[in-house]
């Protein structure tokens, strides 16, 4: 009786472990199906610092975003020498604020976040205020730089205290209006791009995240520091001793 009922158990164990794949096995199907093999995964991150420089900025963190995408390539070794990727987001200038929204691989913008935390001269103060790994498609195709901020985004007034679930959806809020903001700029003539700035802050006020709204999200603490963000998530950590102490040989699962 035992001898009947293990026959079919073992044939059916046999079937599935022919058919099962191995994680290994679906990675290499799928690599090269994937539309960008060489950096198939695609970040999006939105940050805010305050400046260091009382002049504009942009144009130093754009070279600076390059130059880091360029190193990031540089290292990848799945990346075609005739490839290269391509930077896309944009920054508002604030005067004392600097908001930037970048899109791209996630490699490639942890190197970039890694060398701004460097880049003291810059900015400081910086802190994360939106983070996706998993980003199916690039909203802002272009790099869009606007250092004119509509009069009613600077107004300062008091503002009553929020929750934090209102704090997070005010974030996702403006998240998702400079998302309308940077495809705006890319629906513009070649000539429009150019003055992009001065046609946003007449025709596009309501997307421009307010310097309230940026105080706030500063004073909540709810919010990664850049500091934090790249000890965490951007450096590979150093995992052997920490093993070592937590989890000794002779009884792996004491802790």
């Amino acid at each position: 009786m035992q001898e009947t009922n293990t026959q079919p158990v073992e044939k059916s164990a046999q079937v599935t472990h022919k058919t099962q794949k191995s994680l290994h096995d679906v990675i290499v199907q799928k690599f090269g199906s994937a539309s960008n093999p060489g950096n198939p995964f695609l970040a999006t991150i939105f940050l805010c610092g305050e400046k260091n420089e009382e002049e504009s900025i942009s144009t130093a963190l754009k070279t600076l975003l390059d130059e880091s995408f360029m190193k990031a390539d540089a290292v990848n070794p799945f990346i075609k020498d005739s490839e290269s990727s391509h930077a896309a987001g944009l920054v508002i200038d604030y005067g004392k604020y600097i908001i930037q929204l970048i899109q791209g691989p996630d490699h490639n913008i942890y190197s970039y976040l890694t060398n701004l935390r460097s880049a003291k001269n810059l900015t400081s103060k910086n802190f994360v205020l939106f983070f996706d790994d998993d980003t199916t498609k690039i909203g802002v195709k272009d790099w869009v730089q606007i250092d004119k901020v509509p009069p009613r985004a600077l107004e300062e007034d008091h503002v009553l205290e929020k929750s934090d679930e209102e704090i997070s959806d005010s974030v996702l809020t403006d998240f998702f209006n400079l998302l309308e903001l940077g495809a705006k700029c890319i629906e513009q003539g070649a000539n429009q791009k150019a003055s992009f700035s001065d046609i946003a802050r007449v025709n596009f006020p309501k997307l421009y995240p307010s310097i309230n709204s940026l105080e706030m999200y500063k004073r909540s603490n709810l919010f990664l520091t850049l500091g934090e963000f790249v000890d965490n998530l951007c450096v590979f950590p150093q995992l052997t001793r920490d093993c070592e102490i937590n989890h000794p040989l002779e009884n792996p699962l004491m802790y």
